[in-house]
This record gives C-alpha cells, structure tokens and sequence, in this order.
C-alpha cells in the first residue's frame, strides 16, 4: 500500500515499501472500491502500480481510505471518539449502525495499530503508548 503521493498524484518520491526504491513506478491498472461512511457508502478508484526494479505491485489509496477494511478513517474515528467518551457497547452499534463484531473489530484493530506504531512496552514509546490506549472498558 503506498499513501504519500504529490497532491497530482505523482509517485516520483516515493519509496518502494519492498524494495525502497525511490520514484520507479508505472502504472498497473485500477479497481473500485466501495467504502462506508456514516450515512452512505462511496464508491473511490484505487490506483494499482508496479516498481520497476523489483515488479512488486501496489496500491495507491486515496485519502481516508483504511486498507483491508470497507469503512471509511472518519468513521472508524467516529466510532472511537464514541466509544472511549462513555457511550455503551449497544448505544455505539445503535448510533453506527454496526454489528459488535464489527465494534470490536474496530477497537481491536487501532489498539494493534497504535501499538505496533508505538513500539508497544519499549521506553519511552510504551509511555506514549499506555498515555494513548483506548480504555479497558466492562461489557454494558
């Protein structure tokens, strides 16, 4: 997944995540996508190139698209801003209209995010990290 492009959509300094190879791609094709946000869902075109030194291919996501998940950053905020304010489990998925499968998902996958950001338990970033986590909260 590649998200840093010039505001045109140019890729020419941006590093190949597999091979770190600066600005060498081509065009690879494109597929729809359909993302969900809090009332509707947006169908977007993800861009697919290929890095001439190693062939990898990427995508080139659009802003606030989330990768492997169909909802859309806003509202996965949203979701959280929800959540650790208070609102119980059943007021979120009510609010949202999501499943609580979905709802820990949601959570789940922005705790493993920051930590893996944060280099969970290490120094000062485990500091950071413990400070930033979302709160350990009861079933309602």
């Amino acid at each position: 997944m590649l998200r840093k492009t010039e505001p045109n959509g140019n890729l020419s300094g941006v590093e190949c995540p597999k091979c770190r190879c600066a600005g060498n791609f081509t065009g690879h094709g494109r597929y729809t996508r359909t993302i969900v946000h809090r009332s509707r869902e947006e169908s977007v075109t993800v861009r697919r190139v290929r890095c001439a030194s190693c062939r990898a291919t990427h995508a080139v996501l659009p802003e606030g698209v989330v990768p492997y998940k169909s909802y859309s950053e806003s509202f996965v905020l949203a979701v959280l801003a929800a959540w650790a304010s208070g609102m119980s489990n059943a007021e979120v998925r009510r609010s949202f209209g999501i499943s609580e499968t979905t709802r820990r998902r949601i959570v789940a996958d922005s705790r493993r995010r920051t930590c893996a950001l944060l280099a969970c338990g290490r120094g000062r970033a485990g500091k950071l990290h413990r400070l930033l986590r979302l709160p350990h909260r009861r079933k309602h």
